[in-house]
């Protein structure tokens, strides 16, 4: 799990979006139903992927700005 949290990209929220995306589409053409399983998925998505990412700040933050200061210093030589 560790991985999977250190491994996190912002990314992972397109699948956020085009749930929200989808469910606004299905609720405009009047599949109410299928918007709304797609709301819930969304509105899950979304709160686990916050979780996550506020997990990996405080659990990886120093070693991002340890890697990031690292990655500054080879490319200034």
């Amino acid at each position: 799990m560790h991985r999977a949290v250190e491994g996190l990209t912002p990314a992972y929220f397109a699948l956020v979006m085009a749930s929200g995306i989808i469910s606004v589409g299905m609720n405009l053409e009047g599949f109410d139903a299928i918007s709304w399983v797609l709301l819930v998925i969304c509105a899950s998505a979304f709160a686990v992927l916050l979780c996550l990412t506020a997990w990996r700040f405080v659990a990886y933050r120093q070693a991002t700005s340890f890697r990031n200061r690292l990655a500054g210093a080879r490319l200034c030589r």
